[in-house]
């Protein structure tokens, strides 16, 4: 596998399906009497691997159930950083949607520009 080959490291969001679904569900504690006004998150750690896969790596889920809901909602990452704790690895993950979305403003900006420019 050549990501083990050239020692690259990743972080990627791993799309929920039933079976990781059922997984996540069976890591969620429910309490007796819950606080629905406030938000619950919970993290834990398993070993993952697809069919196409050459071996399991490290998934991580993240079960957060919003204040004033019933049900958790489910994220779910499989990575390499073995180094780095399960909060830590969904923050960084979400800052790369947000460079994600600064890049298409930029872009969005010079493609009006250049319209300007046009006129």
């Amino acid at each position: 596998n050549l990501i083990d080959e050239f020692h690259c490291h990743f972080l990627i969001n791993l799309k929920c399906n039933r079976r990781l679904v059922t997984l996540a569900e069976s890591q969620v504690n429910y309490d007796d009497q819950p606080d629905f006004s406030k938000i619950e998150a919970h993290q834990f750690e398993f070993d993952y691997q697809v069919t196409t896969w050459s071996k399991s790596y490290r998934s991580v889920s993240q079960n957060v159930c919003p204040s004033n809901e019933l049900l958790y909602h489910h994220e779910l990452v499989v990575t390499n950083l073995n180094t780095v704790g399960p909060a830590d690895l969904f923050t960084t993950y979400h800052q790369r949607g947000v460079v994600e979305n600064n890049i298409k403003e930029v872009k969005l900006v010079f493609l009006w520009t250049k319209l300007i420019a046009i006129v």
